[in-house]
């Protein structure tokens, strides 16, 4: 990460493969994912199911007769939005086998979607944490600020613990008007907790924003090898334990009931769960994402 060479060289690479990817349709099915929310009201209209309960306008609501429920705030939409990506740059996000690591994997999920930002007019920053803020970038219109995240993205060796409360916490005070936040993450690091200890800040960032949570995971991250006798510690606790053929089955199916639990845990805290496993072609599932949100 340290060797400019290297890095003009990958982020080449990004760019490359981030251009095939807008051109499979990314960028159209991005720009109509998300509706803005700009300040100006063009009108207003009945609530139908599906519509976002904050538009509902209650004063004129309640001056309507009863049987004709709720009225809906139509904005006219800003032409840029904000785009701010969440980046995990904790050690666990190192995990990889056959030379591919989490990590990398939310970089090939990351260029498409910060070009296509900038094919769009959308501003876009990052936010990447670990156990701290480990890189603030503010979101900005253009090539040339993809470009940059993405620079800084490369850079960034995952190291330490996770703490994603704070960086919900964080982004919420940066951003001051609703905006699209997408977070790349494992979801791992902390103790076991239902629901989990990052929860309630996520929910209160998904109440302003429209966030979606690409849960990433190496699909032998819940594998625990059955060594014998042997001392296993995490890659971001780092507490040793001993484990044997039992612990080492019962250490694999808990990891695997940790995994399950995480989607409905993201949809419970608002968010939109988008759930990928290194080396899946996630456009796919993007795609039908941001389809439906049509």
């Amino acid at each position: 990460a340290s060797d400019p060479k290297a890095l003009r060289r990958a982020l080449r690479r990004l760019e490359l493969a981030s251009r095939r990817r807008i051109r499979d349709g990314l960028a159209g099915d991005y720009r109509s994912a998300f509706r803005g929310a700009g300040l100006e009201i063009a009108d207003l209209r009945a609530y139908a199911p599906g519509d976002d309960v904050r538009g509902i306008d209650w004063r004129a609501s309640a001056r309507r007769s009863p049987h004709l429920g709720p009225v809906v705030r139509r904005h006219v939409e800003e032409r840029a939005r904000t785009v701010l990506f969440l980046l995990d740059a904790s050690a666990s996000m190192g995990f990889g086998r056959g030379g591919r690591s989490v990590a990398g994997y939310a970089l090939e999920l990351l260029a498409p979607l910060a070009f296509a930002a900038a094919a769009t007019g959308d501003r876009a920053g990052l936010l990447a944490f670990s156990g701290e803020t480990r890189s603030l970038i503010a979101p900005a219109p253009g090539r040339r600020a993809a470009f940059r995240l993405l620079r800084e993205a490369l850079a960034l060796e995952p190291r330490g613990g996770t703490d994603l409360a704070a960086a919900c916490i964080t982004a919420a005070r940066l951003l001051k008007r609703r905006s699209i936040v997408v977070i790349l993450s494992d979801f791992d690091g902390g103790p076991a907790a239902e629901p989990p200890a990052w929860q309630p800040a996520l929910a209160r960032l998904a109440a302003r924003h429209d966030v979606i949570a690409a849960a990433l995971a190496d699909p032998h991250a819940t594998d625990v090898p059955a060594l014998g006798r042997a001392r296993w510690s995490g890659l971001e606790s780092r507490a040793a334990v001993l484990l044997d053929a039992r612990s080492s089955a019962a250490a694999s199916a808990e990891a695997e009931r940790r995994r399950k639990a995480l989607e409905p845990a993201l949809r419970a805290a608002g968010a939109e769960p988008l759930m990928l496993e290194v080396g899946d072609d996630w456009l796919p599932p993007l795609a039908a994402i941001m389809q439906r949100r049509r």
